[in-house]
């Protein structure tokens, strides 16, 4: 297959395996050119420009190409693809609803489990956020920052060191230098200027990645969200009857193991808070 100027899949492919991923995303859209909307040659052509896209972080234009393709019929790889775009663009709940999809075609997709485990984090830790959000308005209180955490902290976005500042990034064949100073590391996301840092920094999304205790092989239920490490205790009517009402709805403990790990697990997210 050819496009405008003679340029083919061939060259397209060439320039993807040599990671100039611009080069290969306008290779693509001159093919892309020749094909008829609707057409279900657009398929693989899509997907690939939107691999391109989320390669060098255009993650709307990769939402966008994945969608024509799901236009086009049920796809696995378009599914998934859009899924890691929309985390990326802190869209987490339909990020988590595009894998639920993919996992609907593909039960045992690696990939797409993965990317359920690293979302369905997310996705809890952003409601724990906000039912502790709306407490604290029902109380009319406003939330403190997390003791070690300032929100105004300039290492609040995990910045690199001054030693990576200038990282390069790669668009429409373009390389482009960015500021790293306004890169959050553990989201994964550039920031333009000093505000839409703050704001990022600010936004439940960001707050409920650097606050999970994921990365770790915890052997007990999580902890309850909303109380401090000190406030967790043991529940009395498990140790005294061996069983709880509550069963892992329980806000206690049901051991001095558990007890003890809760505490570990809260100590490990005032780390990385204070990390970030």
């Amino acid at each position: 297959m050819e496009g405008q100027c003679g340029v083919s899949l061939e060259q397209a492919n060439e320039y993807f395996g040599q990671q100039e991923y611009g080069k290969a995303a306008e290779c693509l859209s001159s093919l892309l050119t020749q094909v008829p909307d609707g057409a279900s040659e657009r398929t693989n052509l899509l997907n690939s420009r939107a691999n391109c896209y989320l390669r060098t972080k255009q993650y709307e234009k990769a939402v966008i190409d994945s969608d024509e393709v799901l236009s086009l019929g049920p796809n696995i790889e378009a599914l998934l693809r859009k899924s890691k775009a929309l985390g990326k663009l802190g869209r987490f709940h339909e990020a988590y609803q595009a894998v639920e999809q993919c996992l609907a075609l593909d039960p045992q997709n690696s990939g797409a489990l993965k990317e359920q485990t690293r979302l369905q984090t997310v996705v809890d830790a952003l409601q724990d956020e906000v039912g502790d959000e709306e407490e604290l308005a029902a109380a009319g209180k406003e939330r403190e920052p997390p003791e070690g955490s300032e929100r105004d902290s300039p290492n609040m976005n995990g910045s690199p060191s001054s030693a990576s500042l200038g990282k390069a990034t790669q668009g429409s064949g373009t390389v482009t230098t960015t500021d790293a100073s306004l890169y959050c590391t553990y989201c994964d996301i550039q920031c333009q200027t000093k505000v839409d840092l703050h704001l990022h920094c600010t936004s439940l999304a960001h707050q409920a990645i650097i606050m999970s205790d994921s990365g770790r092989d915890w052997k007990h239920r999580p902890p309850p969200r909303g109380i401090t490490g000190d406030q967790y205790s043991l529940c009395q009517e498990h140790i005294s009857q061996g069983n709880c009402p509550f069963g892992t709805q329980c806000t206690a403990a049901h051991s001095e193991d558990e007890l003890a790990e809760w505490r570990e697990r809260y100590q490990y997210r005032q780390i990385r808070i204070q990390q970030a």
